[in-house]
């Protein structure tokens, strides 16, 4: 259940981006409190959950500078593990 998830996870962006191409690119769906970068990929925190579920409907499948995005929620930080740590 993601009723409460404000915050989705965006793959297939390229290498050609920025943190503030991305907020451009989602701000039309919501106000967003946070871009988070990773090599092609990129998580956007919204102000609300309706937000992020509308940006996943929206946008899901679409063009993003020339390259086709998937959108889905963000699941917690566990995902992004493999870097560091014990």
């Amino acid at each position: 259940d993601n009723s409460d998830n404000n915050t989705i996870f965006v793959q297939g962006l390229g290498d050609k981006y920025t943190v503030d191409s991305v907020a451009d690119f989602f701000k039309q769906i919501g106000i967003i409190k946070r871009v988070g970068k990773l090599k092609g990929e990129a998580t956007v925190s919204f102000d609300d959950p309706p937000s992020a579920k509308a940006a996943i409907d929206w946008f899901d499948g679409k063009d993003f500078s020339g390259n086709p995005i998937k959108v889905s929620f963000a699941t917690r930080r566990a995902d992004f593990g493999g870097r560091g740590g014990a």
